[in-house]
């Protein structure tokens, strides 16, 4: 009877050890949303050393620091450690699903373009939203045509054409990401543009020694373009966008007798931007 007497104090004093422990627990927040209850041994610059409160006679346990978020003691005190971000992971998109940007190269032919593009969650699908504006003879906002405009149409050796002409188009293009990278992907995706082009012709007919400028009203043209697009998406941070993109396809002039055709047209672009 007497014997047991050791033993009994021996377990309850375990007891209140282990509660101890329990009581005296730290929580460490991970950033990957985990939280740890332990007992902190010991922090050095780059790493931590804890036992978990469920096993206090077991292992210790070591974590590289910028895998913590912060700590909680026993005492309440908190020390957070968000200076020591986790490297990213490139193998994963950017978390941004939207992008704007805009295109200063098509001001080379007097043409302007910027676009909004929305992804889905999964990054693999993307809706992007062009809009067009161009002050050249290109009939085809956004576009350039195989050979220059109106260059297949025929007229008379006794005239000389000068056009002057201002055009817009707007679309949607679905573009497909091959491949999860967050600084640099792959996409192709078809495209469809309608808009309309205002230009005037100034006609000179020239008779003996003398000319005639006839024919300077105005002519409204509606404009259609279908093409299949590729390019690279360049994210050197989350926050910034650099798309290089091709396109080549057809376009349609309609909506008068004389200027009503189908042609080739092709497109490049880099674009800047911001993704948000």
């Amino acid at each position: 009877m007497n014997n047991s007497t050791p033993l009994k104090t021996f377990g309850s004093l375990y007891l209140l050890f282990v509660a101890m422990l329990m009581q005296a627990q730290d929580k460490v927040y991970t950033y990957d949303t985990r939280i740890i209850q332990a007992k902190v041994l010991e922090i050095s610059p780059t790493q931590i050393k804890f036992v978990r409160s469920d096993l206090p006679s077991g292992p210790s346990y070591t974590m590289n620091l910028r895998d913590i978020d912060s700590i909680v003691y026993s005492n309440g005190i908190k020390e957070i450690f968000q200076v020591r971000k986790p490297r990213r992971n490139y193998k994963v998109n950017i978390p941004q699903l939207n992008t704007w940007n805009f295109n200063p190269v098509g001001f080379a032919h007097l043409s302007a373009c910027q676009a909004y593009e929305r992804r889905l969650k999964n990054g693999i699908v993307g809706f992007r939203v062009p809009l067009y504006i161009g002050f050249s003879l290109n009939a085809i906002a956004g576009f350039t045509k195989f050979q220059s405009f109106w260059a297949d149409q025929p007229f008379s050796n006794s005239y000389e054409y000068e056009r002057k002409a201002f055009n817009m188009a707007t679309g949607l293009n679905a573009k497909i990401y091959f491949f999860k990278h967050r600084i640099i992907r792959i996409f192709a995706g078809p495209e469809a543009d309608i808009g309309f082009s205002i230009y005037k012709n100034n006609t000179y007919q020239y008779n003996n020694y003398y000319s005639t400028q006839i024919d300077t009203k105005p002519h409204i043209v509606g404009t259609f373009a279908a093409a299949a697009t590729f390019g690279l998406c360049i994210n050197p941070v989350d926050k910034f966008n650099i798309t290089v993109n091709g396109a080549v396809g057809g376009a349609n002039v309609f909506g008068k007798k004389e200027d009503s055709y189908w042609t080739g047209v092709w497109q490049i672009g880099v674009s800047l931007g911001t993704n948000f």
